[in-house]
């Protein structure tokens, strides 16, 4: 009844990946007009599987793990912390 998300790194573009794992604040970027929520966001409660996660540049993966050392996050462009747990 939880929720249960998948995200194949090999299938996102490398520049979006970041975004697509932590969302994207509004006015972060152009043509982001509204928060966009991230796959942590739409998995909270639930389980987040990352495949191909030797795909992701070092930086994101040290974002990554930061997260499941603290579970908080940034949104790409925000300066708020979010909590979750996934």
């Amino acid at each position: 009844s939880r929720p249960f998300m998948d995200l194949n790194c090999t299938a996102v573009p490398e520049d979006l990946l970041e975004g697509e794992i932590f969302g994207i604040e509004k006015g972060a970027m152009p043509g982001v007009e509204k928060t966009k929520k991230g796959k942590l966001d739409l998995a909270q409660g639930g389980t987040l599987y990352i495949e191909d996660i030797s795909e992701m540049n070092q930086a994101v993966q040290a974002k990554l793990l930061r997260y499941l050392q603290e579970k908080r996050y940034q949104r790409l462009g925000g300066t708020d912390l979010v909590e979750n747990d996934v």
